[in-house]
């Protein structure tokens, strides 16, 4: 049996002992800029540079995540740090970028890169892309469930690739990567590491009432531990950079606790039943948690959690994976009041209960209604009293009982809490945990850590010199041998000589470092005399060279350093545009992108408009003004409101297709069928087969989706457009997508960003592949079409969680929208009144909307009250050399769709529009629309 590697987290260089101590096989930090969990405490690069010399001292492995979004003007610090990451010899970086992927694939030698949970490879066509672009490890989004998990691993190991999940920590609520309900709220972005958690607030879902309706309880995998052994998942991963360091301990040591307990159980089995594998298997699989399991499984419930999970992996329903009634920390479930007398209160504790509270402990106590709650610390030692079948636990002198909500907004004050019989008991603290953490870090022989195995041999040359020769052997592979060779000459002893004891006893003191001396020879022929301290000396010098030469292993070797500093100069280079006239580029594409007011004179008459739409009468509806557009990206929409499972009706999609097709036919426009941004294995599969049989047809049509999501038959036909979810940053995600025909921006980009992203890639056509950029680019481009985003739908983020399983289901789900009719009329002009009735929303406590739709691959998606209106700013976005704008209509009304196409048409194709002219033409667009409108981050940008 090979265990899988235990991965913990790391938010500051305090955290980094705790976890080695505790048993982690690698570690996972980040440095102060380019991690996805900013508010962490963090590492300064110096730390780094300390903590992988630890670590790789202890066998342990360190990655360093990379794995925010990079904006273009931030390239080169990142490469600078990414060469300081290398030199370091940190074992991979953990990346969301597609751009920094192509960064490390064009710089450097043997660079390991974990492609982050934000990058969303869900399926075997990832996988592939993975290694196509040198990725050694994906971790996999949380949402799989363990048949698509056990699946992909499979696929994975045959191409050589490893595998990562979560085990244990927060369960978004959102895919990874696809979230911007932070961003939009308040420019957070969590692409960019600073997410304000807007899923952990009230809202309310319809008439419901407010409460935490988005807050995901965490995930604990502890109970299936054997069951990812099995399928050979590659490394299991504990998320809580911003935990404490109670939590590090406790999580860490119970996971390594039970992966122990699972290979000695395997190992004793085996021996025991050598000649039957049958049985010995049998025997294995039908193992049951023991009392250790059990107390580790309380113990994780007794560190930080909003109540624990099986996550997507195995829960069979979205309702599971909730925990409305209060997003922070929930405790141990121990048992309900009993008996009240005075300030004592005797508990029935359950029966199952390992962890009894003591004194020191804290305790919650809530109401039935669960809104009010009364905490406090143990301060009297506490009586148990157990009989045949019931457990009492009796705490005396409780101070005054206080709730901890509060009366009202304006009244502060705390109001008296009453207890009453049945009311829960939960165990919110324990004190025995700081105790274990304190004993931990003073260990002077700690169980969890993986030593290594060291050979000395003590010889004397025919001068008296000593010699120590060594070697050991470490987890990765390598083997070091040193030979250290004393200056100081040992004497013929005149009295008493060094015995091979006293030599021994002397060599054989490690001190604190991570070494099981395995052997140590000595050849000596004892008549030499020497100080001990000189003995000590030596055996010092050793290992102070053996650890030196341990921590160079995992450090590039000299040519690998060479070569990848040679190409990193060149990149730097490149990219600081070093001996080039950049102004005599600018005066090429006749642009000073740093004027916003200046409009690019001679590429002219060459914008373009696409459209988003997922309804056929509205396709049929654009055809007749087929000039509208340039291109219609359409997206089916779900046959039903409630998703049941992974099938679709592949009937249903290519009757759907062949009819847009037709529709089509002959128009001036491009049809672009949309796929979701989400494909998993079999989902992505009935999509693959739709198109197979479409192209049997003799129906051909062009794709839009993400990463990962398309088979190699599509692409090479008609290639693919990309939609938003590729989170464009930077030019090398551009790069690296050569084979993508249009690329969409990320919305996510401020007008700043975009100037300097959009000066780039011009500038990289001239000098990459000597465009001119007055005459050829529009024809001879190299590289993808860029368009971006300016109108439409605000899409916040994107779920497997499904609100209309959980609120509506397949007998009544028609009546109970269609009682939402009063609630849905204020969206009148955002759609059809025979759509409108299919709006699901949710209500936050400032009294906006957000509304959840659903995609054909039973994903939701949140969409923003208000819509992107960048109609003012169009000027600006052409001035940058923008000429691929797009709408977003998807679930909008015919005469809607047709309004807002008019009025940025007119502002697209009009260079000569005054600034008041077109404010004027915003503000009539918005009130004849009647919509509220944002101007998304394009001013205020994300942090």
């Amino acid at each position: 049996m090979i265990l899988p590697e235990l991965l913990a987290p790391i938010g500051s260089f305090e955290q980094l002992k705790i976890a080695i101590l505790s048993g982690a096989s690698s570690v996972y930090l980040s440095g102060k800029k380019f991690g996805a969990r900013r508010y962490a405490e963090n590492l300064t690069l110096n730390e780094i540079k300390e903590a992988v010399k630890i670590c790789h001292l202890y066998n342990v492995n360190v990655y360093v995540t990379v794995n925010t979004l990079i904006k273009e003007e931030e390239l080169l610090e990142v490469t600078e740090y990414l060469m300081e990451l290398y030199q370091i010899g940190v074992d991979a970086v953990l990346v969301q970028d597609i751009g920094i992927i192509a960064i490390i694939n064009k710089i450097f030698d043997d660079f390991k890169i974990h492609a982050s949970t934000q990058l969303n490879i869900h399926n075997n066509e990832g996988i592939k892309w993975a290694k196509e672009h040198n990725i050694q490890r994906v971790v996999l989004p949380r949402e799989l469930n363990f048949d698509e998990v056990k699946e992909i691993t499979k696929f994975a190991h045959k191409l050589g690739i490893e595998v990562e999940i979560f085990i244990h920590g927060a369960l978004c609520y959102s895919y990874s990567g696809n979230c911007l309900f932070s961003s939009y709220l308040g420019g957070r972005s969590g692409n960019r590491g600073t997410c304000a958690q807007p899923c952990r607030k009230k809202y309310k879902i319809l008439d419901n009432n407010f409460d935490y309706s988005l807050s995901t309880k965490d995930m604990s995998l502890y109970e299936n531990l054997d069951d990812l052994i099995a399928i050979g998942v590659d490394s299991l991963k504990i998320e809580g950079r911003m935990r404490n360091n109670e939590y590090l301990a406790i999580v860490v040591n119970s996971y390594r606790n039970g992966l122990n307990k699972r290979k000695k159980r395997f190992l004793n089995l085996k021996k025991s039943k050598s000649n039957n594998t049958k049985k010995h298997k049998n025997e294995y699989n039908n193992y049951k948690l023991d009392k250790q399991d059990l107390k580790n499984i309380e113990n994780l419930q007794l560190v930080f959690n909003r109540k624990l999970s099986s996550g997507h992996l195995f829960e069979k329903n979205s309702k599971s994976l909730l925990n409305p009634k209060k997003p922070g920390h929930v405790g141990l479930f121990i048992g309900q009041i009993e008996e009240i007398t005075g300030n004592d209160l005797k508990i029935a504790i359950k029966n199952d209960i390992v962890n009894i509270p003591e004194r020191g402990d804290g305790l919650l106590i809530e109401d039935k209604s669960s809104k009010n709650s009364y905490g406090f610390d143990i301060s009297s030692n506490p009586i148990l009293k157990e009989s045949e079948d019931i457990r009492t636990l009796t705490i005396k002198k409780i101070a005054k009982f206080y709730s901890n909500q509060k009366n009202n907004k304006s009244n502060h004050k705390s109001q008296k809490f009453e207890l009453s019989n049945g009311d829960n008991v939960y165990i919110t603290k324990r004190l025995s945990f700081s105790k274990y953490l304190k004993e931990l870090l003073s260990d002077k022989n700690p169980k969890n850590i993986k030593k290594s195995k060291l050979n000395i041999k003590l010889t004397v040359d025919k001068n008296n010199y000593p010699m120590l020769t060594g070697e050991i052997k470490l987890p990765n592979g390598k083997s070091i041998k040193h030979v250290e060779k004393s200056n100081f000459q040992w004497e013929i002893a005149k009295n008493k000589p060094l015995d091979t004891v006293t030599l021994g006893k002397q060599l054989s003191k490690l001190g604190d470092l991570p070494f099981i001396l395995d052997d140590l020879k000595i050849v000596y022929n004892n008549n030499l005399f020497a100080p001990i301290s000189e003995i000590n000396k030596l055996r010092r010098d050793f290992l102070s060279k053996l650890e030196s030469l341990i921590i160079a292993t995992y450090a590039p070797n000299d040519m690998s350093l060479f070569k990848s500093k040679k190409r990193y100069d060149e990149f730097i280079r490149q990219h600081d545009f070093i001996g080039i006239d950049i102004k005599q580029l600018k005066d090429d594409l006749s642009l000073d992108i740093l004027d916003s007011k200046g409009i690019q004179q001679n590429i002219t008459n060459k914008y373009s408009l696409s459209i988003y739409i997922n309804d056929l009468d509205v396709l049929k509806f654009l055809t007749k003004n087929s000039s509208a557009c340039k291109r219609i990206y359409i997206e089916i929409p779900p046959k039903n409101l409630v998703f049941k499972n992974s099938s679709i009706d592949i009937s249903y999609i290519v009757n759907f297709i062949k009819e847009a097709v037709l529709t089509a036919k002959g128009q001036k426009y491009e049809l672009v069928w949309k796929w979701s941004d989400i494909l998993h294995e079999q989902i992505k599969k009935s999509f693959v087969k739709a198109y197979g049989i479409l192209s049997k047809l003799g129906i051909s049509i062009k794709i839009m989706t993400g990463l990962g999501n398309y088979s190699d038959l599509i692409k090479d036909n008609l290639g693919i457009y990309g939609s938003k979810s590729l989170n464009i940053f930077n030019q090398e995600s551009i790069s690296i997508l050569s084979d993508f025909k249009l690329l969409t921006l990320s919305t996510e980009l401020s007008s700043k960003d975009l100037s300097n992203f959009m000066f780039d890639y011009y500038i990289n056509q001239k000098i990459n592949y000597n465009i001119d950029l007055n005459s050829d680019l529009l024809n001879n481009s190299k590289m993808p079409i860029i368009e971006a985003i300016v109108g439409g739908n605000i899409e916040l983020l994107k779920t497997k969680i499904n609100m209309f399983n959980l609120y509506f289901n397949n007998s009544n789900s028609k009546n109970l929208i269609n009682s939402k009719k009063n609630k849905t009329s204020k969206i009148d002009k955002r759609g059809e009144k025979d759509k409108i009735d299919k709006n699901l929303f949710l209500t936050d406590s400032e009294g906006n909307d957000y509304f959840i739709k659903q995609d054909i691959a039973g994903n939701n998606i949140l969409v923003s009250n208000k819509e992107l209106s960048l109609l003012n700013c169009i000027p600006y976005l052409k001035s940058l050399a923008i000429h691929n704008f797009a709408l977003d209509c998807r679930w909008k009304s015919k005469n809607y769709i047709c309004n807002l196409i008019t009025y940025y048409k007119i502002v697209i194709e009009d260079d000569f529009l005054s600034e008041k002219d077109i404010n004027l033409l915003n503000d009539k667009m918005v009130h004849s629309l009647g919509i509220e409108t944002s101007k998304g981050n394009f001013f205020k940008g994300v942090k």
